[in-house]
């Protein structure tokens, strides 16, 4: 008998009426509730066709009958004619179409997108003297691919930023991974901490600053100790590299000293 139901199951799946599906669209980790309006739960059910891996056809899976749930994949309710049913910690397993099935008619249908925040997972720069051009580094991961911009003082397009290219890495447990460059012409003192990598994904944007390594030669103590208390205030890395032993005694002098 379990044998012919489920048969029949199949049966009134596979010969459904498809409708065009919503998109929702959702951060992984996240809640939704996907709405169907009906009139009664007999003959009614929610089914999700996975996407599976890439070359797989989808295989459509019966999650609820009526008001019992046949996979750990959402919790269903029925009140005032709302056949819904909620979708709680989304991952990539649950991508995919949703669909609200009536006897051989759907009612709803939602393609269900699971987003990843964009996240920057590197930012360097080459070490140069002052008035070399150095180049950054950036690396973001997300899904959709994230974007990757440069600002200056939270500016696009000031003097002395050029060149900016992006390229695309490869996927990781299928989140998106972008690389960005930028040349920085003529580096001052000054840009140290002032260039950011932003990444930007579906509206949601996240930003972090560089850390220049800017190379100069200190001619006192207190031009170091200056310089050491700038570096520790605002997170850069000013790395004065001197070209003999007794620059390199003013420096660590005055870092001792603060």
């Amino acid at each position: 008998m379990k044998f012919f139901k489920l048969a029949a199951l199949q049966m009134m799946i596979a010969s459904a009426q498809e409708i065009k599906p919503e998109e929702k669209i959702i951060s992984r980790g996240g809640d939704i509730r996907l709405s169907c309006k009906v009139n009664t739960t007999e003959n009614t059910l929610w089914i999700n066709s996975y996407r599976g891996e890439a070359g797989l056809p989808s295989i459509p899976r019966a999650v609820a009958i009526g008001e019992k749930p046949m996979m750990d994949l959402g919790e269903v309710s029925y009140a005032s004619g709302d056949y819904s049913l909620t979708i709680k910690n989304a991952d990539d397993d649950k991508q995919g179409l949703w669909n609200c099935q009536q006897n051989t008619q759907v009612v709803a249908s939602y393609n269900l997108v699971v987003d990843v925040p964009p996240e920057i997972e590197m930012v360097s720069a080459s070490p140069v003297e002052v008035g070399e051009d150095s180049t950054l580094i950036c690396q973001a991961s997300g899904r959709p691919r994230p974007r990757i911009y440069w600002t200056r003082k939270g500016e696009l397009g000031e003097n002395n930023i050029d060149g900016a290219k992006t390229i695309e890495l490869g996927d990781v447990d299928g989140v998106q991974r972008t690389q960005g460059t930028l040349i920085v012409k003529n580096v001052t003192k000054s840009m140290i901490a002032e260039i950011s990598c932003n990444a930007e994904s579906r509206g949601a944007t996240v930003t972090e600053m560089t850390d220049v390594n800017v190379k100069c030669l200190p001619k006192t103590t207190n031009e170091a100790k200056t310089q050491a208390r700038k570096s520790r205030k605002n997170g850069a890395s000013r790395t004065c590299l001197s070209k003999n032993l007794m620059s390199l005694a003013i420096i660590l002098l005055a870092y001792l000293s603060i």
